[in-house]
């Protein structure tokens, strides 16, 4: 790949600086069997990073001028047609596929030598020729004592166990050559010691030395017909195959390599007494037949025949779940099968936990199954939280907001609300003193609670003479209430604000704020 570059209207090759490189694209292609010329891509990257695809055309040469077939004489029968691919001495030196052709055809009607030219085609299609020498002889074909005489086999039988002998394959032999003529007679085969129609070769030898070979026929009797193969009964437990060669009392008496088999699998599902048909093969490939009895014990333990299949058992807090619930098919087990936890399972805490039952079955066996256990916590969420409350101190003539007097928000669940359920006139906000305001809080599980929150109207600033200014923050733990008359103000998301006032010393003096029973809470 030639990169060039144009200066003052004239290409000239580009400086090497000017080219980062070059790559071919793809695979080099290789020759085709027509010769054809081959491209491939070659990627030049330049300095400056940009790619440009050239094409780069390979012209590959023709075969006959990378290859010099050899000439050879080639000897041919007069009037028989020469082949050309003989006369070629280097074949294996050219590729493969290449074929040879006579130019002309070759007269081989007259003894001697001529000439022939073969034409050499290789798979591009190029061609070359080469002139050889062709051989003409002339041969009168004189009888050979093969031609002259016949030999013919015969048939040897043998009963099963005996072998056929080298003698009495040669013995079934005939020729009708006179002894003189006959040089010898061998086997040239392995005798089979076993079979019906099983050849054996032998070859024939004359005088002149050309021989004949004929075919001679060896048969042996069945064992089945020398055999007799007798039945017994077989034990099996239930669900198992029984061994076919336990079904026959007297394999010692059979021959060497005898297989036995059924002739189906025999149906062991059910304890008692079937049957199954044992199939006895020689090594000659005869077959008996022989039905036994087959005798199905159920030997297993309940704990090997039966499955016990686990479910999730589910259990309340605190509760001991019944390991019974966590066998799904205990209708398939037998009657006075037992259940119990391997060891207790923790139920203190909500959630997933394993537990594994112990199944011990009528005859003592046992086994055991992993279950999950489920874990609830059946209390509503009023009954697992406490709100806490802070009072609530205004002035006169300020409406109070107790919406935001709940001070650990953050311990309730997300989506709790508050509303004011203070009945009206419950607190005056204009009449200085103590009231009690009332909230209820509605949890995400729609449960509900009330709590109450101390509220103190201030008396007016002209009327009272401070003693200290200290910030009241106790917080009121209210109790629960019960009832309630009308209800006001609205539903509101949980928000935390905090609340300071500065009471008057009589009112800091006799502040007692009611704090809400706690309930009992296992959890906590």
């Amino acid at each position: 790949v030639t990169v060039t570059e144009t200066k003052d209207g004239q290409e000239a090759p580009a400086p090497a600086e000017k080219v980062k490189s070059k790559a071919i694209k793809g695979e080099i292609p290789t020759p085709t069997a027509d010769g054809a010329d081959q491209t491939v891509t070659v990627e030049v990257t330049y300095a400056d990073g940009t790619k440009e695809d050239a094409t780069v055309t390979i012209a590959y040469g023709e075969a006959k001028d990378a290859y010099a077939p050899e000439g050879q004489q080639v000897d041919v029968n007069k009037g028989e047609d020469p082949s050309a691919e003989a006369g070629i001495k280097n074949k294996d030196d050219l590729p493969e596929g290449t074929t040879y052709d006579w130019k002309t055809p070759v007269d081989t009607d007259t003894p001697g030598e001529t000439t022939g030219t073969i034409v050499v085609t290789y798979p591009d299609g190029s061609k070359e020729e080469v002139e050889v020498t062709v051989n003409v002889v002339d041969t009168t074909p004189q009888a050979t004592d093969t031609e002259l005489y016949t030999a013919q086999g015969g048939v040897v039988n043998k009963p099963y166990g005996q072998t056929a002998t080298n003698d009495e394959v040669i013995g079934v032999v005939t020729t009708d050559a006179p002894a003189e003529k006959i040089q010898s007679i061998v086997v040239v085969d392995a005798i089979p010691t076993t079979g019906q129609n099983q050849p054996v070769n032998v070859k024939v030898t004359y005088a002149d030395g050309s021989n004949d070979t004929v075919i001679v026929t060896v048969n042996y009797g069945l064992a089945t017909d020398a055999y007799d193969p007798a039945g017994q009964a077989i034990t099996v437990d239930k669900g198992s195959q029984p061994n076919a060669a336990d079904g026959i009392a007297n394999k010692a008496d059979l021959p060497a390599n005898t297989t036995y088999g059924w002739t189906a699998p025999v149906d062991t599902s059910t304890p008692g007494t079937t049957s199954g048909t044992v199939v006895v093969t020689y090594p000659d490939g005869s077959t008996d037949q022989i039905t036994v009895d087959v005798i199905v014990n159920d030997n297993r333990t309940d704990a090997e025949k039966y499955t016990p299949e686990g479910q999730e058992v589910n259990v309340n807090k605190g509760e001991t779940p019944n390991p019974e619930d966590g066998i799904r098919n205990k209708d398939d087990l037998p009657e006075d099968t037992k259940y119990e936890w391997k060891t207790p399972v923790d139920t203190d805490k909500p959630g997933e936990t394993p537990g594994i039952i112990v199944v011990t079955y009528p005859d003592g066996t046992t086994e055991e199954v992993e279950v999950k256990v489920n874990v609830t916590d059946p209390r509503t969420d009023a009954d697992k939280y406490d709100p806490e409350t802070k009072p609530e101190i205004i002035k006169p003539g300020e409406n109070p907001d107790l919406t935001d007097n709940v001070t650990n928000l953050d311990d309730l669940p997300e989506g709790t609300q508050i509303k004011d359920i203070t009945p009206e006139g419950t607190i005056d906000p204009n009449k200085p003193g103590e009231y009690e305001g009332t909230l209820e809080i509605q949890y995400p599980d729609g449960s509900k609670e009330t709590v109450t929150v101390k509220v103190t109207v201030e008396k007016p600033a002209s009327t009272v003479t401070p003693v200290n200014n200290q910030q009241n923050t106790q917080t009121n733990k209210v109790t629960k209430v019960t009832t309630s008359g009308p209800k006001t103000g609205d539903f509101t998301n949980l928000g935390v604000h905090t609340a300071a006032a500065i009471g008057s010393i009589a009112t800091l003096a006799g502040l007692f704020f009611a704090r809400k029973r706690r309930k009992v809470d296992e959890e906590q």
